[in-house]
């Protein structure tokens, strides 16, 4: 029997995941919202769902049954070729063993030198789209010892997708736009064709026999006959925004942006010179065809992402609904803990309530509606939830019994609810509308069945609030580029503006502990305010962050930051006028919400959330407590380091290539201490200890750069 491999390519966050200094996991809660990808096996589903996967027997595609759910660290990525299935994330491809699809096992990994998008098969081969490192070829015969065999790219690769025929790949790349190159010689690949469309961006690409449909972003589904690939010529094509096509026989099936929300399109192209609109979805995410099936993420809602649809498409254009596969947990936005309990804000489910006494393995035991829930607040058995995207903006939990939670109040208003705190019975509750006006409410919760808004405080025109706290009678806010405001709220009927004070950046959140606050300041990284007098507040101390902080708590000395892309960062605040950077913890995702409870990190990671520790320094982290699917350890430098061995790659095995990105070393707090150049570069003036290789991505495709982690010594 053939061995059945499922392939995990790394996801388009790019730093490298699970990376930390004086930090480590010890819980992850990795099944968050439905992922862009989806792989069939005969009859068997395989789903990616936050940094998780998610298995489904679909042997009855009209009753897909959840088997399990599998805390693989990688997040999923994937594209079928022959019994081979791809998911992914960050830089290379790992290989899973699915012969038993209820207990995939991890058995192989090679890492790329950038981001992996898609791949596809032909025979032990396997063709990986690989980003700014164009496409590689990776033999797994034996899928233990995958090995990188050949290789192709040029300085305006941005490769998104790749399928073959015959000897032919077929790029979707990026900028660079539609090439095909000739891997008869799969050591010694090379281009017969390329063709762009100005700064049009090329992300998918299919065949239907001899004609090639690309998904161009701004300039649409493209129609081109390849009958001869070295002198293809196009034949038709869609205007639309095309972010992803897929064929079966004669029709096209394509993922358009529509201004307003992404929609499935299905086209005859039977006459690829006038493709022609049969029939279609009014959303759709990602999607895969397999046999008469066509498998939708999320075709009615695309706020939710919980939901993956099964269709017939035996007959293309009457497009039968069989089954709906659900079971996932939703994007975190926030994990609020108390008393051995975690309530997770998501994105379109509502509320998740999660036993963590147990931090290691963390469990969920219920779920209460489907509101976008950015942040929540406990006081007792009650939760103050905030809800964005659709009335009402405030609602009330009753978590007595968590097991069975029970809404009990709202607040109705057609404003949308973007943060919350409380203090005894009354609730501090930041809304805006769609217009961007944003106010603070303050409210009664004494009854908590009937909250009643006690005041109305506007942030003022052009202005907003980001997040508040209680302390006392005052009430301390993060005001986004205005900084820190102050208000007495001895009558919360009538509260007072006291004070304000500008920061480096823009107040995300905060926490304040007598006499300072400690704020969350988004480009200007972690910025300390003394409120000593907190009519006349002033900054003292302030340490930049590599992205961007949107959260932090304090744990005693220690101030912890969600810094997005960068994960969770520790500094020593002891000092508050010079935040010591001590610690950080790269996150699979992008951290948006740390909370610190009896000496662990609760981090909200938006496809998951996770729990860490922070630990000495010089007190090595034991294996066992990092997840699986870890890329191989730091390169050790001494003296030189050579960008064609570490994050500079060659175009293949032995020769030299080209480094098109710009490239920097960090040193562990983030901060650039010297530009590197292709080739050999003299680190021997640098400390001895951990730094990071930063090349930077292209603008404005979401992209940051990618990292590698060095290690210098003497």
């Amino acid at each position: 029997m053939p061995l059945s491999v499922l392939m995990l390519l790394l996801p388009l966050q790019i730093i490298p995941m699970w990376d930390s200094l004086n930090m480590r996991t010890v819980g992850v809660w990795p099944f968050g919202a439905l992922g862009w990808h989806q792989v069939v096996d005969d009859s068997f589903l395989y789903v990616k769902s936050g940094k998780g996967l998610v298995v489904f027997d679909i042997s009855d595609p009209a009753s897909p049954t959840k088997l399990d759910s599998f805390k693989f660290g990688a997040s999923f990525h994937t594209q079928v070729g022959n019994t081979l299935c791809g998911v992914g994330s960050n830089r290379g491809v790992t290989l899973v063993d699915v012969t038993r699809p209820e207990s995939p096992t991890l058995i192989g990994y090679h890492l790329t030198p950038d981001i992996t998008i898609s791949l596809c098969a032909q025979d032990s081969l396997l063709y990986v789209a690989a980003y700014g490192a164009g496409l590689r070829i990776i033999n797994i015969s034996d899928p233990g010892q995958p090995k990188e065999i050949g290789a192709w790219m040029s300085p305006a690769s941005h490769t998104h997708w790749v399928t073959l025929r015959e000897n032919f790949a077929f790029l979707a790349d990026g900028y660079a736009g539609l090439r095909i190159l000739d891997v008869s010689n799969p050591h010694s690949p090379g281009e017969v064709f390329w063709h762009r469309i100005g700064n049009e961006v090329a992300t998918s690409i299919a065949l239907a026999d001899t004609i090639a449909l690309i998904a161009w972003r701004n300039a649409g589904l493209r129609l081109w006959n390849v009958a001869d690939p070295t002198q293809p010529y196009e034949l038709g094509v869609l205007p639309s925004y095309a972010k992803q096509v897929a064929v079966k026989d004669s029709f096209a099936f394509v993922i358009l942006w529509t201004g307003a929300a992404d929609t499935m399109l299905i086209l005859d192209i039977a006459d690829p010179t006038q493709p022609r609109p049969v029939a279609g979805l009014p959303a759709g995410f990602f999607l895969k065809l397999w046999n008469d099936l066509c498998f939708v993420s999320n075709p009615e809602n695309v706020r939710t992402e919980d939901s993956l649809y099964i269709l017939s498409v035996q007959d293309p254009t009457r497009p039968v609904s069989l089954g709906v596969c659900t079971g996932f947990h939703g994007h975190f936005d926030i994990l609020h803990v108390a008393g051995g309990l975690g309530f997770g804000g998501t994105r379109g489910q509502g509320v998740q309530v999660f036993d963590v006494s147990s931090p290691a393995e963390p469990t969920l035991i219920s779920q209460i509606g489907d509101w976008y829930v950015p942040q929540l607040a406990s006081v007792g058995n009650l939760l103050h939830l905030a809800c964005v995207l659709g009335p009402p903006p405030y609602r009330v939990v009753d978590v007595t019994d968590p097991r069975n939670p029970v809404l009990v109040g709202t607040q109705d208003s057609m404003f949308s609810g973007g943060a919350v705190a409380a203090r005894d019975s009354l609730v501090f509750l930041i809304v805006f509308d769609l217009s961007q006006t944003w106010q603070l409410w303050i409210l009664s919760a004494a009854d908590p069945t009937q909250p009643r808004v006690l005041s109305r405080i506007p942030a003022g025109p052009g202005r907003q609030f980001r997040a508040c706290v209680v302390d006392g009678n005052l009430l301390y806010i993060a005001a986004g580029s205005d900084g820190l405001r102050v208000l007495d709220i001895s009558d919360p009927v009538l509260p007072e503006p006291l004070g304000a004070c500008s920061t480096m950046g823009s107040a995300q959140e905060l926490k304040t502990r007598y006499p300072y606050a400690y704020i969350a300041d988004g480009l200007g990284g972690i910025t300390v305010v003394d409120i000593s007098d907190p009519s006349k507040p002033f900054m003292v101390g302030n340490h930049p962050t590599p992205y961007g902080t949107f959260s932090i708590d304090l744990d005693r000395n220690i101030a912890y930051v969600a810094d997005g892309f960068w994960g969770v960062r520790a500094f020593d605040v002891s000092n508050p006028a010079e935040p010591s950077p001590v610690g950080f913890y790269h996150t699979p995702c992008f951290a948006q919400y740390v909370q610190v409870m009896d000496g662990l990190v609760f981090v909200a990671d938006g496809r998951g959330w996770l729990v860490l520790e922070r630990y000495p320094p010089g007190v090595e982290e034991p294996p066992n407590e990092r997840p699986s699917f870890a890329p191989p350890g730091p390169t050790v430098v001494r003296g030189v380091l050579n960008l064609s061995g570490a994050e500079h790659n060659p175009i293949l095995p032995g020769e030299s290539g080209l480094c098109p990105k710009p490239t920097q070393l960090l040193n562990a707090t983030g901060r650039r201490v010297m530009d590197l150049q292709p080739g050999e570069n003299d680190v021997r003036h640098l400390a001895p200890g951990v730094y990071f290789i930063r090349a930077e991505g292209p603008r404005g495709q979401g992209f940051k750069g990618s990292s590698r982690k060095v290690v210098i010594q003497r």
